[in-house]
């Protein structure tokens, strides 16, 4: 959860800084549909990234944390204490990870597409 809830804000806030490009788009022809698909495939590449990259130093992170509270305890843990996810469920975390990313993009993105090109660049 605390995963997700960052990484939706995170989208949120990258959409809501890039507003001032993507009215630029806007004034370029680009339409409110592209603009969010636009954003939405930028998410989907993110969070494809972050979970390839994250997934396995979450895991690595686990085992030796895991092990180390246990070494310090003067207990000896059995591997399937240290191996809670399956693999099996990698690509759930994954795909997951990626649904997030979108979802918190396209928040964003359809009200900077809804947005009026004259009042994004007034603002600014």
């Amino acid at each position: 959860m605390v995963a997700a809830t960052a990484t939706f804000s995170a989208m949120l806030l990258t959409v809501r800084e890039r507003r001032h490009d993507l009215a630029t788009l806007k004034a370029l022809g680009m339409t409110p549909r592209q603009l969010v698909a636009m954003v939405a495939t930028t998410a989907a590449l993110l969070g494809l990234i972050g979970g390839v990259i994250g997934i396995p130093a979450g895991l690595a992170m686990t085992r030796a944390l895991g092990s180390a509270m246990a070494s310090q305890a003067g207990n000896d843990l059995p591997p399937a204490a240290t191996n809670a996810v399956s693999a099996w469920m990698m690509p759930l975390f994954l795909l997951s990870g990626m649904a997030v990313a979108i979802l918190g993009s396209l928040l964003a993105a359809r009200s900077a597409a809804r947005t009026s090109v004259a009042t994004v660049l007034h603002g600014e």
